[in-house]
């Protein structure tokens, strides 16, 4: 940063920026090979606006690929802002580009995602129990041992339920062996362990949220991302003629048994 300053002229320009005192769309989407397409779409609160139930109730979502053939995604109700892929006719694929538009009356809402590719591999994941247990907690408590393969400049995450496993005090996954302590519903014999690789978008999102609060990600679970646009704008966006996020994300996923000491 020092540098490009001291390398720049003295030239100042005065550039809008994003905080407006005027009611903007936020939009929110995250896409995966995993789940079907569905987007959020809410609105900023200015001073002496309205704070309504209702946004843009007239608006339609339209998502594509490279194809540039649009699917109309369906509102979940008046109420509540939601689009969804109802008939799954967007197929999400890996290292592909998709594209989102959103029209409200004269404005056209836009963003795109380059879905990642998934590199990164879990080779090998033990779960054992431990051998005691509290008769009052619901949860098997013990330890997961998982060995990796990552691509070096891939943004990781890795899952189990809402757990982020592996924390080393950063805000990226950089190990490729890790043994850590975890806990599980103790009605599963099984669980699901995801090695998430995010686009630039999402790794960004990603890494702002982790400074403002603990770290927890559900696969699916929007609500987890959709928090950090609550009050203050985030000091970034990748959504032309609104604010928000249209990211996208790739796992690899190994079923993981849980073995009695």
């Amino acid at each position: 940063m020092a540098v490009s300053v001291f390398a720049s002229c003295g030239k100042i320009t005065e550039e809008e920026g994003v905080l407006q005192l005027q009611s903007l769309p936020v939009v929110f989407s995250v896409i995966s090979p995993l789940n079907p397409v569905q987007v959020s779409l809410s609105k900023t609160i200015v001073p002496n606006g309205s704070n309504d139930t209702i946004y843009y109730p007239s608006a339609r979502v339209y998502v594509c690929g490279d194809d540039k053939e649009w699917t109309e995604l369906s509102r979940e109700s008046l109420e509540v802002a939601v689009y969804k892929d109802v008939n799954n006719k967007i197929k999400v694929t890996e290292g592909k580009t998709y594209f989102l538009r959103v029209d409200i009356a004269n404005t056209t809402v836009s963003a795109q995602t380059t879905v990642p590719i998934q590199r990164g591999k879990i080779v090998a994941a033990e779960f054992i129990a431990d051998s005691e247990q509290s008769p009052d907690f619901d949860q098997y408590l013990g330890t997961l041992t998982v060995k990796l393969e990552l691509n070096k400049t891939d943004p990781y995450v890795l899952t189990a339920y809402a757990d982020y496993i592996g924390s080393d005090y950063s805000t990226f996954l950089q190990q490729s062996s890790i043994t850590d302590r975890i806990s599980i519903p103790d009605s599963v014999s099984a669980f699901n362990l995801h090695l998430i690789t995010f686009d630039p978008y999402l790794a960004k999102y990603w890494a702002a949220k982790a400074i403002a609060s603990q770290q927890s990600f559900s696969e699916g679970d929007l609500s987890v991302f959709i928090g950090t646009f609550n009050g203050l704008l985030p000091p970034y966006s990748n959504i032309v003629n609104g604010v928000g996020l249209f990211g996208s994300y790739a796992a690899d996923t190994k079923n993981v048994k849980v073995a009695q000491p």
